[in-house]
C-alpha cells in the first residue's frame, strides 16, 4: 500500500524506556493532562453542534500541538488521532463513540451518537498529501456519506440532528465540510 511505503519501525530498547514512553503517552492524551482532555471535550461539543470552522480551527491547532509531519503519511494515522481525540472526551460526555462501524451501505469512519438529544454526528476522513487539496478530499468524504447513507439508521431512529461532516487531511492541517443537517433533506421526520 502506497500509504506506508517509506514507513520507520522503531524498536524499543528496554522496559525502562517501554515504561516511560507509555507514561508520557497516557498523560498527553488522557484525562490527566487538562488541557488536552478540554480541548477534547470542546472538540466534541463543537462537532455535536456542527460549528464546523470552529472544529477545523481547533483540530488545525491540535495537529499542530500533537503531530509530527512524520506521522503524517497515511490515513489510519489521522484516524487513530481522531479516535484517541474523540473517545476518551466522547466517554466523558456520555456520548456514544463508534468508529469503522456498519452504518447504510457502508462503514463509516467515526460517529458521535447522542441518543437521549437525538443527534449524531457522522465523520468521513481522507488523507491527501498536499494542502491545496484538502478541501476536495473534505467534499470527497462528505460524498461518500451521502452515497452510502450513513446517516439512514439515525434518520430510522427519529433524530431531530444528523450532522454529516467530512475532513480532508494534510501534514498537520485539515479543512472540514458540513452537509448541514441531513434530517432536513430527509423525507422520513
Amino acid at each position: 500500500d502506497a500509504d506506508f511505503l517509506n514507513d520507520v519501525k522503531i524498536r524499543i530498547p528496554n522496559k525502562e524506556v517501554l515504561t516511560c514512553f507509555r507514561t508520557k503517552q497516557k498523560f498527553l492524551y488522557g484525562e490527566n493532562n487538562p488541557y488536552w482532555f478540554n480541548q477534547a471535550k470542546t472538540l466534541v461539543d463543537l462537532l455535536m453542534e456542527n460549528k464546523v470552522e470552529e472544529s477545523q480551527s481547533l483540530i488545525g491547532t491540535m495537529l499542530k500541538e500533537f503531530l509530527s509531519v512524520r506521522n503524517s503519511g497515511s490515513e489510519f494515522y489521522y484516524h487513530g488521532f481522531m479516535t484517541g481525540v474523540l473517545g476518551l472526551a466522547c466517554a466523558a460526555k456520555g456520548i456514544e463513540f463508534h468508529e469503522e462501524i456498519e452504518s447504510g451501505n457502508g462503514f463509516s469512519d467515526l460517529i458521535l451518537d447522542n441518543f437521549d438529544t437525538k443527534t449524531a454526528c457522522i465523520l468521513e476522513l481522507k488523507r491527501t498529501k498536499e494542502l491545496d487539496d484538502c478541501f476536495a478530499a473534505a467534499q470527497s468524504a462528505t460524498e461518500q456519506i451521502i452515497k452510502k447513507d450513513y446517516a439512514a439508521k439515525f434518520i430510522l431512529r427519529r433524530y431531530q440532528k444528523i450532522y454529516g461532516v467530512g475532513i480532508g487531511f494534510a501534514k498537520k492541517s485539515c479543512v472540514t465540510n458540513s452537509l448541514g443537517n441531513l434530517v432536513e433533506g430527509s423525507n422520513i421526520l
